[in-house]
């Protein structure tokens, strides 16, 4: 081809075509985001008038939207079963910084639970050590409550088990309340006392055993027939044992059958066993829980192993295991001789009577 022609060929009318030519001088941003306002108006106003529908969006069924609360809310309303909670659940990680502690302390109300938590379990701890070691538990428990209180500000091992003993005391106290809830006694009270119906428990079908008891809808209480038997078979023979007029091993026996007998019992009595077998076994649960959760014996043995390495440090440089055994063998020795000599006096007193 020759020049001429190749020269027309390249001549095309920028308007004719669909590219954007080089000079093309954009819109402003105002003027986009007018052009962008005006094209939704135009959408809606075709909605509203159905002249823009297809056929195939014609055809699309949809939902209204107050339908779709009401059988969403009808569906919240009916019972549920354990099977749709399962499946509904999963496990989510928790990073060092999204822990059930840290979340838990993310307000201000958390923050102060947990501290307070934190004093009320050393102040426990403090009594019990002082009452066992020195019978002074005031002086005792003043002085541990306030060392987890200061610790609890710590970020390192002393603290992360500081504000766990504090979270544990906090989900303990609002947790049994679910457990008081699922396993109530004074429906069955009131029932032995015929000051109200008897509400059998666990709720089984007519003619059903308790041992047979299976949960099946998700407000239907957890029960096991073999936990609520040793649970109270274990609380009769302790109470039996502690009786003052019977000897321990007979008191043990006799509270332990007359607890499981009323156990198995198929009338409000009976059902007063259950729900407070089933109460102590759903409190073990929930302390095993927030054990689990928080991990407080993991917590414990890694502080008591500092501690324990910082007794031996102080062990080498000071030789205080030295000087505790050699304060005891004193001891000892000032103690054990005069003792000895009275036993001596005293049996050498009837020897003397007799020969005279």
């Amino acid at each position: 081809p020759t020049d001429a022609s190749f020269a027309s060929s390249t001549q095309i009318n920028p308007a004719e075509t669909e590219r954007t030519p080089i000079h093309y001088m954009f819109p402003t941003a105002e003027a986009a985001a007018e052009e962008r306002q005006s094209d939704k108006l135009d959408d809606e106003i075709l909605g509203m008038d159905g002249s823009d529908r297809t056929g195939s969006d014609m055809d699309t069924p949809f939902l209204d939207v107050d339908d779709e609360f009401t059988d969403r809310d009808a569906m919240d309303r009916r019972r549920r079963r354990r099977v749709e909670d399962d499946e509904g659940e999963r496990y989510r990680g928790a990073s060092p910084r999204r822990d059930a502690v840290t979340m838990f302390m993310s307000t201000r109300k958390g923050k102060l639970q947990v501290r307070v938590g934190s004093m009320i379990v050393g102040a426990a701890l403090g009594g019990f050590v002082g009452k066992s070691l020195t019978n002074d538990p005031i002086k005792m428990s003043i002085a541990m409550s306030s060392l987890l209180f200061f610790t609890g500000f710590l970020r390192n091992d002393y603290g992360e088990l500081s504000r766990a003993l504090g979270l544990a005391f906090v989900l303990t106290l609002q947790r049994t309340r679910s457990v008081r809830k699922d396993y109530p006694t004074l429906p069955h009270i009131k029932a032995m006392i015929r000051q109200g119906p008897r509400k059998p428990f666990p709720p089984t079908e007519d003619g059903m055993s308790p041992w047979k008891y299976e949960p099946i809808y998700r407000d239907d209480p957890e029960f096991k027939m073999t936990y609520a038997l040793l649970s109270m078979t274990l609380v009769g023979s302790f109470c039996g044992g502690n009786v003052p007029i019977l000897p321990a091993w007979i008191g043990g026996i006799v509270g332990a059958v007359a607890f499981a007998s009323m156990v198995t019992g198929s009338n409000a009595r009976g059902d007063l066993g259950r729900s407070m077998g089933m109460r102590l076994v759903g409190l073990v649960q929930l302390v095993l829980a927030i054990q689990s959760e928080l991990r407080i014996l993991a917590k414990s043995a890694t502080v008591g192993g500092h501690i324990f390495d910082k007794f031996m440090i102080m062990d080498r440089k000071h030789r205080i295991k030295d000087r505790i055994v050699a304060i005891c063998k004193w001891g000892y020795d000032k103690v054990v001789p005069e003792q000895l000599k009275e036993e001596m006096q005293e049996e050498e007193r009837p020897e003397r009577g007799r020969r005279r």
